[in-house]
């Protein structure tokens, strides 16, 4: 203490100033990983203070208004405002994280900015300069810096205003403008965001005060996502909707509640647009969700023979384009017969009955994930896997674990599940099945074998 009272406060606010630039170091080692990198303004203010101090040193400190006391009162200032920014990394980096508590960081700087702007103004105060009178004094001066720093000021309070009121928070989904972006950091004078392109956008705070902005995640943080597809007018609405609420059912992302809903929306001139509303959570991911629901539509238009007519024109020749639809006839004709003849029951009928059949089957095309068949759906017909791969899915206290897989030329029917267990046929890949209506499939004593048949080979994997 005898040193520190006799020792030159050159060499005191050096020695202090070492010390400090030696300890920075040691507490950002004790802050948690994400704020290491804080304290570098602190370690710019003591190196700052070692460099006036030695200046001090070399020039003398001989009191009064000398060199040397100018630049070791700048000297101590530079360390006091050091020590303000080590206090901060001290109790926001260190105490405040440990429990839990995260401060924005415009809120903690605005703090440790207008404590360093006190101390700088008692420095000056002690010093002979009156600060405030020579504002004051300046009015010029200060209507110039003022004009000059508006659009600056402004986007500092808009700032605070967007941390005081919360109208906005870290993580939550924005639209300013034509960008969407989640928010990253609320800065003195921008907020930063992440588009979906992975790409960085600074937006003044101003521009989010004073615009409009659309905010994604909240109040709940459940978005509606619409999409619009038109149909022939000779499909009744009651029709198209039952297809489309169909095909959203189980699509990954979708939420059941609140529930998806789809109507008539304009009447155009070859078709009618129906709008099909649903929700999701998962903002992030809303255009892979969308793409996920639109490839489901497209296989229960199809499944359900929809029509999706669209203003075209085309020339051919009405001879050649009956022909081509023979031949397509024939074609899927001798497909159905070559599966027949390759799955028992049907293989062991005689030829007149399987063509019976094949003329009654009636093609239907899934997409990955799409539920061909549930256990507890009614009417007795039968599925024909004709190509793609096929999961039997059992539910057992809410969860769907696998049971068996699938492949070409097995047969799938409700009856088929073991014990009346609730079960379920996805498609695990694109999927063509032929469905087998129960009045087509019970010729002579058939009905009976086809029953035991697909109990017995869709459980087996």
């Amino acid at each position: 203490m005898d040193f520190l009272r006799d020792a030159d406060p050159a060499w005191v606010v050096l020695t202090l100033a070492l010390a400090m630039l030696a300890a920075i170091p040691v507490l950002r080692w004790l802050a948690p990983a994400a704020r290491r990198h804080r304290g570098g303004g602190a370690l710019l203010f003591f190196a700052l203070s070692v460099s006036l101090a030695m200046g001090a040193i070399a020039l003398g400190t001989m009191g009064g208004t000398s060199a040397g006391s100018i630049v070791q009162l700048v000297a101590l200032l530079a360390l006091a405002i050091g020590l303000v920014a080590t206090a901060g990394v001290v109790v926001f980096d260190l105490l405040l994280a440990r429990l839990g508590v995260n401060v924005p960081s415009i809120l903690r700087d605005f703090l440790q900015v207008g404590i360093a702007i006190a101390v700088t103004v008692g420095f000056l105060r002690l010093a002979g300069l009156d600060v405030f009178s020579l504002v004051t004094t300046s009015a010029v001066l200060t209507a110039i810096v003022g004009l000059a720093l508006q659009s600056t000021i402004a986007n500092v309070f808009g700032g605070l205003g967007l941390q005081l009121d919360r109208t906005l928070g870290h993580g939550e989904w924005i639209q300013v403008g034509d960008r969407i972006g989640r928010i990253l950091e609320i800065g003195w004078r921008s907020t930063r965001i992440v588009t979906k392109d992975g790409d960085t956008v600074f937006v003044p705070n101003g521009a989010l005060v004073s615009g409009e902005v659309l905010n994604f995640s909240r109040p709940t943080g459940a978005h509606r996502m619409t999409v619009r597809v038109g149909f022939h007018p000779r499909h009744s609405p009651n029709e198209v909707r039952s297809a489309l609420l169909a095909a959203v059912q189980d699509v990954p992302g979708v939420l059941r509640r609140p529930a998806p809903d789809c109507g008539p929306a304009d009447f155009g001139d070859s078709a009618i647009t129906y709008a099909l509303r649903y929700w999701i959570e998962d903002f992030e991911h809303d255009t892979a969700i969308d793409e996920a629901v639109r490839t489901r539509l497209w296989y229960a238009a199809r499944r359900a023979d929809l029509e999706m007519p669209y203003p075209v024109r085309m020339l051919t020749s009405p001879a050649r384009e009956a022909s081509e639809r023979a031949a397509a006839a024939r074609q899927d004709g001798a497909e159905r017969l070559r599966l027949l003849a390759c799955v028992e029951p049907f293989a062991s009928l005689d030829l007149p009955d399987r063509e019976r059949i094949a003329e009654a089957m009636r093609r239907l095309d899934f997409g990955d994930g799409e539920t061909i068949l549930r256990s507890d759906e009614p009417g007795d017909a039968t599925y024909l896997v004709a190509s793609g791969e096929v999961r039997v899915e059992g539910g057992t206290n809410g969860g769907r674990p696998e049971v068996a897989t699938l492949g070409d030329g097995r047969l799938i029917n409700a009856g088929s599940a073991a014990g009346g267990a609730s079960v379920r046929w996805v498609a695990g890949s694109e999927v063509t099945v032929y469905r087998v209506d129960g009045a087509a499939e019970k010729p002579r004593d058939a009905s009976r074998r086809l029953s035991d048949i697909t109990l017995n080979r869709s459980g087996r994997s």
